[in-house]
């Protein structure tokens, strides 16, 4: 009988050793529910089905991750808090100011100008990212990335002569959405600010109810607006994000090899997404032009010239909201 057992453990042993049966492809299967705002064949939803599929190889199927597309499982302000709480593993989402209003920090208003700085700014080696991460630590979340969607501008059917100085009073009235720091950035560009409901949008364009919006990207502008719209201006003003978040006292329960598999694969494709949307939007620049709406391109140094203005009127304004911390280290990150 004792030949027969260590003949037995002989075996196993060889075949750990010729099939490679390792430690980690012993350990439980873990399976974590994830939640994706957007639809199955939005770059978002790649970009996770991509971490998806390097997650479940490089753990030998240890880590597996179950995603529930289009906002199945409810809207973001929903899953931020299902994450919270643990009912939701994982989520990629909008993120929102209502458990904290400093989070509002990922929509500063010119926190950048263009997609090398957005880069720096929201990348996970960042002051700003340093400060982000304790506040949503604090929630009880875990960050895993800000992905970068899209620069925001304004799609308009008329064209104010004055649209790249942002000192001069402008004669057209944009509609802009609920959210107290946009008002406050568009109308620091000296536009008349009017809310409408998003809904209502495209028949307020149409009417002449509102001469313009404030708020979508090209790629929205094309697809949602391009039959109401005349002008699209690169204004650069926002960088429309989603975030990958986890309930932190999940992840701190994962092997600390799966963390790392997993932290490596989200920041990979967040990296890789500044690059992505940036051709993404030349894309649909030139589809829009191509469309017949004429696309008015703001220079760098005009660019920089709105954004310092802008700045100066709109920041001393959310500081209080957002905290010397944040502001301090959106400075620092600039000044890198």
């Amino acid at each position: 009988m004792k030949k027969i057992l260590v003949l037995i453990c002989a075996v196993s042993i060889l075949i750990v050793f010729f099939t490679g049966v390792g430690y980690s492809e012993q350990k439980e299967v873990i399976t974590l529910k994830v939640s994706c705002q957007q639809v199955e064949d939005h770059e978002n939803t790649k970009a996770m089905r991509r971490i998806e599929e390097k997650v479940e190889t490089a753990t030998n199927g240890g880590l597996i991750l179950d995603l529930y597309v289009d906002s199945i499982l409810g809207d973001y302000t929903t899953i931020f808090e299902e994450a919270m709480l643990g009912t939701v593993d994982m989520a990629f989402i909008s993120v929102t100011g209502q458990y904290d209003p400093r989070l509002e920090l990922l929509f500063i208003p010119y926190l950048f100008t263009d997609y090398a700085q957005a880069k720096k700014v929201f990348g996970p080696y960042s002051k700003l990212y340093g400060v982000y991460t304790k506040i949503v630590n604090d929630l009880g979340l875990q960050p895993l990335g800000i992905f970068g969607e899209g620069f925001i501008g304004v799609g308009t059917t008329k064209l104010d002569p004055n649209y790249a100085d942002p000192v001069v009073p402008k004669t057209i009235l944009l509609r802009v959405p609920p959210i107290e720091s946009n008002k406050i950035l568009v109308e620091a560009m000296n536009y008349n600010t009017v809310t409408i409901p998003y809904s209502d949008l495209f028949t307020a364009l149409q009417t002449g109810v509102t001469d313009g919006w404030f708020g979508g990207t090209a790629e929205l502008n094309y697809y949602a607006f391009r039959d109401a719209i005349k002008y699209y201006i690169t204004y650069n003003a926002l960088l429309e994000n989603n975030a990958i978040l986890m309930n932190k006292k999940k992840y701190d329960s994962l092997p600390d090899d799966y963390k790392k598999i997993l932290t490596d694969a989200c920041i990979e494709e967040v990296l890789a997404s500044f690059d992505r949307t940036a051709k993404v939007d030349a894309y649909n620049l030139q589809r829009l032009t191509d469309y017949g709406i004429e696309v008015i391109t703001i220079s760098p140094e005009q660019l920089e010239k709105i954004a310092e203005h802008v700045r100066d009127v709109t920041w001393p304004v959310l500081e209080p909201k957002l905290t010397a911390e944040v502001m301090d280290a959106v400075r620092e990150d600039l000044a890198k």
